[in-house]
């Protein structure tokens, strides 16, 4: 967990200084398609070494969606910007809430290997979403 929280806490700091040149949409996607790639290092790996690889490379790859999706929804509803905040920030303080209880119970109720593919298994809609953003509502500068 410490490998973890330091990457998530390393790939925050280092988010703001590419998320703004790349654009909030491409990071998104980028991180959402960065943590689907590394994550079957955590799964698939039986080395401890290439685990912790993964499990720090996913968390600097995840590290990036709280903080851009909340400048993203801010800067696409500026007419609603505090409300906007309030939702995304609730939305996704129980995404990254929920996530090790529900790893915790499905790993005892079936394993830890069940319960890390079923997390594996919710960063596909995961990177979806992050495909049709621009469908959703686009600002002229991002088109």
């Amino acid at each position: 967990l410490s490998v973890f929280y330091c990457a998530l806490t390393i790939g925050r700091f280092g988010c703001a200084s590419f998320a703004e040149r790349w654009g909030y949409r491409r990071t998104l996607m980028y991180s959402a398609l960065g943590a689907l790639l590394v994550y079957p290092l955590i799964i698939f790996s039986s080395a401890i070494l290439w685990i912790g690889a993964g499990v720090f490379l996913c968390a600097l790859f995840l590290a990036p969606l709280y903080p851009t999706a909340i400048a993203y929804g801010t800067q696409q509803f500026a007419e609603r910007r505090g409300a906007i905040t309030g939702l995304l920030s609730m939305a996704l303080s129980l995404g990254s809430t929920l996530p090790p209880y529900w790893t915790g119970w499905l790993g005892k109720q079936f394993g830890l290997a069940a319960a890390l593919r079923w997390n594996y298994a919710l960063l596909f809609p995961l990177f979806t979403i992050t495909l049709f953003i621009p469908v959703l509502r686009t600002t002229p500068s991002e088109k």
